[in-house]
């Protein structure tokens, strides 16, 4: 029974082979692998695709979290909000090629700064909600972000109190002029949260 066992996990993971094409990089062409199928490889952006869809569907449901809120958006009022966050991450100071990290449960909030950050230029951080205080350090500075937008809790873990703790600095900075030791190139800190953060 264990021997046909084996047998039959050998032959899943066989991974059958698929041609690919790749193409030779040049000045004027940008290269990549595709591999053929129904739907050609599309050159639009995230921020482009939901600028063609708010266009095409503006009253077709775009998103629905159920939690922690119920928030059901139409991919018009998307595109507003993520045009809205975009111009306020920009107004930071962040530019194009920037780090955002983004620390927090799948949320409306999250969701949207992913969209917006990517529509403003900037690289998206997925930093793992269930991280701690060295494993955050550790990911801020790995990557060098430069603004981390951060939920107030999950499940028993705050966010504040715990980048509080690696980087003690933030208390005390100024908006958008964090300098702390502990992530030389974290400059802001953004809350998800309505109301401002508190210690614990």
């Amino acid at each position: 029974m264990a021997a046909t066992a084996v047998r039959v996990l050998r032959r899943a993971l066989v991974v059958p082979r698929r041609r690919t094409y790749v193409t030779q990089a040049t000045p004027s062409v940008i290269s990549y692998v595709s591999v053929p199928g129904k739907v050609p490889l599309s050159s639009l952006t995230v921020g482009q695709l939901l600028d063609q869809t708010a266009s095409k569907y503006p009253d077709q449901v775009g998103v629905i979290f159920s939690q922690p809120t119920q928030i059901r958006k139409t991919f018009a009022q998307l595109k507003a909000d993520t045009d809205q966050l975009a111009a306020g991450l920009i107004s930071l100071g962040l530019e194009k090629g920037d780090r955002v990290g983004i620390w927090g449960p799948n949320s409306y909030e999250w969701y949207l700064t992913h969209k917006a950050g990517m529509k403003a230029g900037l690289i998206i951080v997925n930093i793992n909600p269930a991280y701690q205080g060295r494993e955050i350090n550790y990911c801020l500075n790995k990557v060098g972000v430069k603004a981390l937008v951060l939920a107030e809790q999950f499940k028993t873990s705050n966010y504040y109190n715990m980048l509080l703790e690696s980087i003690p600095e933030l208390e005390k900075s100024d908006p958008g002029r964090l300098n702390s030791k502990g992530a030389p190139t974290l400059t802001t800190v953004v809350s998800m949260a309505d109301k401002p953060p508190k210690l614990v």
